[in-house]
């Protein structure tokens, strides 16, 4: 997963995320995004540089989503 603090909102989305990850038994990894623009133009796999999920290598949502919505 990656993320920035652009967003006053990623804080909660990350909690949803990993609380269904342990639920499903999967490891969530956080890459954070956070020293400057260069940093996610080269590592973000993705434009939407404030939170991506990614998934065997898949983009599956770059929405902030709710426990249920994640799951």
């Amino acid at each position: 997963m990656l993320k920035s603090d652009q967003c006053p909102f990623t804080h909660d989305a990350i909690k949803n995320l990993k609380a269904v990850a342990n639920e499903l038994d999967l490891i969530v990894n956080v890459k954070e995004l956070n020293h400057h623009h260069e940093m996610a133009q080269q590592q973000s796999l993705t434009p939407f540089g404030v939170f991506t999920v990614i998934y065997e290598g898949e983009i599956i949502t770059y929405y902030q989503k709710t426990k249920n919505k994640f799951r």
